[in-house]
C-alpha cells in the first residue's frame, strides 16, 4: 500500500504482508489506522501494548510480545502503510558507528623439529590433582 500522492490518506493494500510469519490483514490495517486516530496522544508503547492486547499477541510466561509489536509498527509505518504518532524520547547519545578489535595477529610460520627442543609453556605451572599424589604435591597444606 502506497500514499495516495497530494491526497494525505493512505490506500488499503493489494498484496499480502507478512511479518514474522504473521499475515497483516487490510482490517488489521484499518483497525490500527482507526486505533491511532482515536487516540493521537497515545504512545507508541501504549499502542503496541493495545495492539498486543487486541490480537492476543502473548509470550508463553503472560507477557505481551510488546517489542515485536513495536518492530511491526515501526515496519510497517517506514513502509508507508500508517502513520505512527511522533517518538516522545530520543537518546542523548550520538549514533557511532560499531568498530571492530583490530585483528590477532599470529606467528604463523611451522613449527620444525622435535617436540622436546621447543620452549616450555609460560602458561602457570600445571598440578597434579590425581588422588595418588600426596597433598603437598597438590598445593594444599595439612
Amino acid at each position: 500500500m502506497r500514499s495516495i500522492a497530494g491526497s494525505g490518506t493512505l490506500a488499503l493494500v493489494d498484496e499480502e504482508l507478512r511479518y514474522r510469519g504473521r499475515r497483516i490483514t487490510t482490517a488489521d490495517l484499518l483497525w490500527l489506522r482507526t486505533r491511532i486516530a482515536a487516540e493521537p496522544g497515545l504512545s507508541r508503547r501504549a499502542l503496541s501494548l493495545a495492539v498486543c492486547d487486541a490480537w492476543q499477541w502473548w509470550q508463553p510466561n503472560g507477557t505481551p510480545c510488546d517489542a515485536i509489536c513495536r518492530g511491526l509498527l515501526l515496519w510497517l509505518h517506514r513502509g508507508g502503510h500508517l502513520v505512527l504518532p511522533p517518538a516522545r524520547w530520543g537518546t542523548r547519545k550520538p549514533w557511532r558507528p560499531r568498530t571492530s578489535p583490530p585483528p590477532v595477529l599470529l606467528d604463523t610460520p611451522p613449527i620444525t623439529g622435535a617436540l622436546r627442543a621447543l620452549p616450555a609453556s609460560t602458561d602457570a605451572p600445571r598440578r597434579d590433582y590425581t588422588a595418588a599424589s600426596p597433598p603437598e604435591q597438590q598445593g594444599l597444606r595439612i
